[in-house]
């Protein structure tokens, strides 16, 4: 996701986070260097909590959130690109609440 889409997201989407949303991109942004020099640097999501959605929208089988402020989440999976390289692509970005209704939590 590029910061455009982040931003557009924030605050078309999320309108209470207006003023955020500059800000928010440039930590989802610092976030992904973080996960680009160490791809493991998100907590991993046990196989049985990964949404149908994102196996049949996306085809994971490894899905990490990273925790940004104002209690929202950056998901990732990490993918294989042909035999040397594994590429880490942000799947989605939601607020705390969508969060736990995503994975179940209360």
């Amino acid at each position: 996701m590029d910061y455009e889409n982040v931003v557009w997201k924030i605050s078309c989407l999320y309108p209470r986070l207006k003023g955020v949303g500059f800000g928010l991109g440039l930590l989802v942004n610092y976030k992904k260097e973080l996960i680009k020099a160490n791809l493991h640097y998100g907590e991993p999501i046990a196989k049985a909590k990964i949404p149908a959605e994102y196996i049949q929208k996306f085809g994971v089988n490894n899905l990490f959130w990273v925790s940004l402020p104002q209690d929202w989440r950056m998901l990732y999976t990490l993918t294989a690109n042909g035999e040397v390289e594994i590429v880490a692509f942000v799947l989605d970005i939601m607020d705390h609440d969508k969060y736990n209704k995503k994975f179940g939590y209360r």
